[in-house]
């Protein structure tokens, strides 16, 4: 960004931007079946998952910040990634500071499954017939499968492949469990699942903005989805990282100049373009967080390139 009116703006990715790449080489390997041993494939994810967790744990994590919001390829790599991400920081602050790497390592491999589900099901843009639904539903119990008999594997670790489809209300597969029978990581991971699965596109579904998707969690609260951790999980999420470009309801331009840490999805503006689309040659800055701009609303998030 050599742009003056970018000047003080430095996006910062949780992780290297290689890092999804190395998801994607994990998962292409489990998809061909090219790791033969449950211990190697314990081995190989306890190192992608240490070196996540030390790039998470080198900043702040009271803020999360999320992997490639606009990118759609590679859906399972970038969804892995940042429900990763996601657990690793929730784990931390809601009574697992010691269990982190495991909840982690669960969490990567948690739609694992999903490698052996017919492609023509998941791309499918009609309702589900009863049969397809089920084989969307079985990947829970393969993914628990793919990670084999090796004791290395923890409890933190399985429960958070088995429980992420569990929800409070007893509405979730593939056990039909109600909120007393979740373990807290599973509920951990249905929050982390969900919110991830919102802000990107699918054959069935549009994307959400983040703040939109914020708000389908937040209506989750206390019915699917466990109330305290809902709450906890809005206190740390970034929807709108620093350098994310945006478009406003007034069809100005911006991009996201600062974090509001107490009010997350109303971040500080940096305007780029007028509602006449014309560029702006000096620095203004839009606090969303003041009530003054109350109205003024994030609308898209803008594709850079």
């Amino acid at each position: 960004m050599e742009d003056p009116i970018f000047l003080g703006i430095e996006p910062k990715e949780p992780v290297p931007a290689q890092m999804k790449g190395r998801v994607m080489s994990l998962l292409r390997r489990i998809a061909q079946k090219e790791i033969g041993r449950s211990d190697q494939l314990y081995d190989l994810t306890y190192d992608l998952v240490k070196e996540i967790e030390e790039h998470v744990f080198s900043g702040d994590t009271s803020a999360v910040n999320i992997v490639d919001l606009a990118a759609q390829e590679e859906y399972l790599a970038v969804h892995s990634l940042n429900v990763t991400i996601m657990s690793l920081v929730m784990a931390y602050h809601n009574g697992f500071p010691n269990r982190v790497l495991e909840v982690g390592m669960g969490a990567m491999l948690h739609d694992v499954g999903m490698l052996f589900v017919d492609k023509s099901i998941l791309q499918k843009e009609d309702p589900l017939e009863d049969e397809e639904r089920q084989q969307i539903q079985s990947h829970v119990d393969a993914g628990l499968r793919i990670l084999g008999g090796s004791p290395s594997w923890n409890a933190f670790s399985k429960v958070f492949i088995l429980q992420h489809h569990e929800r409070c209300d007893g509405s979730g597969y593939p056990r039909g469990f109600v909120c007393k029978d979740i373990h807290p990581v599973g509920r951990i991971a249905a929050i982390a699942d969900t919110y991830s699965s919102l802000v990107y596109s699918r054959s069935f579904r549009k994307q959400m903005m983040p703040h939109q998707a914020i708000e389908i969690i937040m209506g989750m609260a206390g019915f699917e989805l466990d109330f305290e951790l809902v709450q906890s999980f809005c206190q740390l999420v970034v929807p709108y990282p620093v350098g994310t470009l945006v478009r406003l309801n007034n069809q100005m331009t911006a991009v996201v100049a600062a974090i509001n840490k107490k009010v997350k999805t109303r971040p500080v503006l940096r305007l780029l373009t007028g509602p006449d689309g014309s560029a702006y040659n000096q620095i203004i800055e839009l606090d969303l967080s003041d009530t003054k701009n109350q109205t003024i609303i994030i609308e898209e998030v803008i594709s850079e390139g």
